[in-house]
């Protein structure tokens, strides 16, 4: 396996670079949103997962590494603009996707956006607006969008996070609906219908094949309300490109490709401790591994053009 890394001083993004040794100009490429670590899964991790699978894979660091922001904060999408030049001309590759997790979901869409002649955008436990960026503290909205282009500051929906404590569990008493202090936020967040338009996704807009993964119940945010919203806004403009739509009965917020369990098993024994947050990981093992796995096949075969179809 090839490896390559990328420093912000040195070449405009930070990030890493594998690919099987065989990888040629027929290989495809998939750039890899990486916000954060999710329980120690770093971008590099998935970056290798990807060449494993057969693909040539740039995992853009967004936050959470040197020379980032701790959480997603005005992040120029100009960013994009070195990492397709190098999958594109220097390494020669002619088909190219976006795939983002979580709040790496909204990256995974605006470059597509901004950059034309993306193959696929993959949507894992998404959201469907641009966020505002989290206070430092993470106990309320930081009053900014969390990406930029041409130095302005896209539409963003804000989110109070001030009302309840993010990681703790509660229970909306008229729905039963038990979820996160940060859920809560989200979907209060997304009532505000005239900042909700404006920040849309728009993933429509990126010409590209998609796939929307999702949890009915997610923990972290209401990924299955915005999988709907985005199908509903998609079928209403007649999209014209292949869309596929999963959305597990049962699971977690955690979905979509995972490390090699045998190279990185300290990935997995740190799922216990994140089961303190989503809490499906607990009370839902059985069924949350389980569509944690099938929602990895499903990244891999829409990838390789083997999705089963809707």
């Amino acid at each position: 396996m090839v490896f390559e890394d990328f420093a912000w001083e040195r070449d405009g993004f930070s990030g890493c670079y594998a690919a099987p040794e065989d990888a040629g100009k027929d290989t495809k490429a998939v750039i890899v949103m990486s916000c954060e670590e999710r329980g120690g899964f770093s971008g590099r991790m998935a970056a290798e997962r990807f060449a494993e699978y057969g693909f040539a894979a740039m995992a853009v660091n967004i936050s959470g590494v040197k020379g980032m922001p701790e959480t997603p904060d005005r992040i120029p999408l100009e960013i994009f603009q070195p990492v397709l030049r190098i999958l594109r001309e220097e390494k020669g590759f002619a088909s190219i996707s976006t795939y983002g997790a979580s709040m790496g979901s909204v990256f995974a869409v605006l470059a597509a956006r901004v950059y034309p002649g993306i193959e696929k955008v993959i949507l894992v436990s998404p959201t469907h607006v641009v966020p505002g960026s989290p206070a430092k503290k993470k106990k309320k909205d930081g009053g900014h969008s969390i990406a930029t282009w041409k130095g302005e500051e896209l539409p963003f929906v804000p989110v109070d996070i001030g009302n309840r404590k993010p990681e703790k569990t509660y229970k909306d008493e008229e729905t039963g609906r038990e979820g996160l202090g940060m859920w809560f936020a989200y979907s209060n967040a997304y009532d505000d219908r005239e900042n909700v338009e404006k920040a849309y996704l728009a993933p429509e807009e990126t010409g590209a094949e998609l796939l929307l993964l999702g949890s009915m119940k997610d923990e972290m945010w209401p990924a299955d309300y915005s999988v709907k919203y985005m199908k509903r806004r998609l079928e209403r403009c007649d999209y014209d490109r292949n869309v596929r739509i999963v959305l597990y009965e049962k699971g977690s917020h955690l979905l979509g490709v995972m490390p090699n369990r045998k190279n990185y098993p300290q990935v997995y024994r740190r799922i216990p401790a994140l089961s303190k947050v989503f809490r499906n990981l607990k009370e839902s093992r059985a069924e949350s591994f389980v569509a944690l796995r099938r929602s990895e096949k499903e990244v891999i075969r829409f990838l390789k053009g083997q999705e089963k179809k809707n």
